[in-house]
């Protein structure tokens, strides 16, 4: 494997290692306390938010001060978001949500730990740029909304910034749930309004109520809306 210590052994017949996520396993094999949970883009893919699974390097989230092994880091991209490692159990989906979903309670993720929807959008509004097929993501914005917790959402936005409660919120309003997202956005602890952006381009829509540019959700909705 591409971590020292650890060996996969490939079962007769086949030429390969298919299981996208045996260097993760292998560090878990390792390291059975190592706190990771599959973000981004893997997260969206198992919870059904994604039309296909993304070919790139897996997202993975860590703890502050946590480290990906040596020879992990050129496969992996790494998120940063301000949660410890005891906050696990906030940021993985719910049970009845899983059933709501038909999946597998104990295996829903190739049996690695992930983020939720609600995590998943914490993170799209700390760290959009962390995401990196929104193209894909954009027609089930409104799937993604429906499946959070706005209260949830509010636990997991302590201690982000202004601009991720706003971008946050707005994805929310984006997904159709507007009265939740200005509910949302009301609850933040600070009354600052910075100017937050999405994306770039020369194409924008700004909403004044979030106090958001956003120059991707809205012209990838204008866009879907034209085909």
């Amino acid at each position: 494997m591409h971590l020292k210590g650890v060996w996969a052994f490939v079962p007769a017949g086949e030429a390969n290692v298919t299981d996208p996520y045996i260097d993760l396993r292998a560090w878990k094999a390792r390291e059975p306390d190592a706190a990771f949970a599959l973000a981004g883009e893997a997260a969206a893919w198992h919870l059904g938010y994604l039309p296909r699974n993304f070919g790139g390097t897996i997202a993975v989230w860590l703890p502050p001060n946590e480290r990906v092994p040596h020879g992990l880091r050129s496969y992996v991209s790494l998120v940063r978001l301000s949660w410890a490692g005891e906050q696990a159990s906030e940021f993985v989906p719910n049970s009845r949500l899983l059933r709501r979903k038909g999946l597998d309670l104990t295996n829903w993720a190739a049996g690695l730990p992930a983020f939720g929807p609600e995590a998943l959008v914490v993170q799209l509004g700390a760290r959009p740029a962390s995401f990196r097929v929104w193209a894909d993501l954009v027609p089930q914005l409104d799937v993604l909304a429906s499946d959070c917790d706005t209260d949830k959402i509010e636990r997991l936005l302590g201690g982000q910034s202004a601009s991720a409660w706003q971008r946050a919120a707005y994805l929310l309003h984006r997904g159709g749930r507007s009265d939740d997202a200005v509910d949302l956005l009301d609850r933040r602890p600070s009354r600052s309004m910075p100017v937050a952006s999405f994306g770039d381009g020369a194409t924008a829509a700004w909403s004044s109520r979030f106090s958001v540019n956003d120059h991707l959700i809205a012209p990838l909705q204008d866009q879907l809306g034209k085909a």
